[in-house]
């Protein structure tokens, strides 16, 4: 076996499977996978991450060393860290497409802005609700879990050993429909206003029809929607509280159906 500096070839092969899967979950999860974080941060904080686990991770297996098993390991790490990153996105992708629905009802759907997590263009509501959902993430420690997703992965799920369940299948089919409830959820409040405003400007519309009910309509139903999204603030830190605490469960829960 070849010894460099104390260390097998069998450590340095231990050492980057282990970078890969932290790799998958930094590059894929909220906050640290955005697309303004640039790749050699990305890259540096999975190698420290993966240069602070091996030392408390215990393995007495021996990896091959031929190209295709070693690949094959390797694209196995990858997929258990882009699916703990993809788990948590869905919320985001929930606020995100409760926000899109609440923009064209207000009729600012045709504002758009870049979205620097995905590089696509969505409503200037659904940013707003996503940096929302972001802020309150960061300030619940929701980053904090993925450290601690990170470390606790390499204490259920052996190197190697990953392979795509019945129930890994059903908590992501779960979880997906979560994420759609989340998003009507976060729309509702304003989507019922909107619609009540709606109702009452056709009821204007028919008992005053020398009211041009599209020129009033339109700006009010623009200021209408402003004062919901404030109004309904600490309503969306509710709810996204709880979801985000769902969020560590539902973790914890993969983790173990991994193993």
């Amino acid at each position: 076996m070849i010894d460099i500096f104390g260390y097998s070839l069998n450590d340095f092969i231990l050492f980057f499977l282990i970078f890969f899967r932290v790799a998958g979950i930094i590059f894929t999860a909220p906050v640290f996978g955005s697309m303004n974080v640039p790749v050699q941060i990305k890259a540096s904080l999975s190698i420290l991450l993966a240069a602070l686990i091996i030392p408390t991770f215990h393995s007495g297996a021996l990896f091959p060393t031929a190209v295709v098993p070693l690949t094959v390991i390797m694209f196995r790490e990858l997929a258990i860290g882009f699916l703990i990153g993809f788990f948590a996105r869905l919320i985001f992708s929930a606020v995100q497409l409760g926000g899109q629905a609440v923009g064209v009802q207000m009729g600012l759907g045709i504002v758009s802005v870049i979205d620097p997590q995905i590089q696509q263009q969505v409503s200037i509501i659904a940013q707003f609700k996503y940096l929302v959902a972001i802020l309150l993430f960061l300030s619940f420690d929701g980053h904090l879990w993925f450290i601690r997703a990170i470390y606790l992965s390499f204490k259920t799920i052996g190197i190697g050993t990953f392979y795509v369940s019945g129930g890994v299948m059903s908590l992501t089919a779960q979880m997906v429909g979560d994420m759609f409830v989340l998003g009507v959820k976060v729309a509702a409040p304003i989507l019922a206003l909107i619609l009540c405003f709606d109702t009452l400007l056709g009821i204007f519309a028919r008992t005053v029809p020398q009211m041009n009910v599209l020129i009033l309509g339109f700006p009010v139903k623009i200021g209408l929607g402003l004062l919901g999204l404030g109004l309904i603030l600490p309503y969306l830190s509710y709810v996204l509280q709880k979801n985000f605490l769902k969020l560590n469960q539902d973790l914890n829960t993969l983790l173990h159906i991994f193993k």
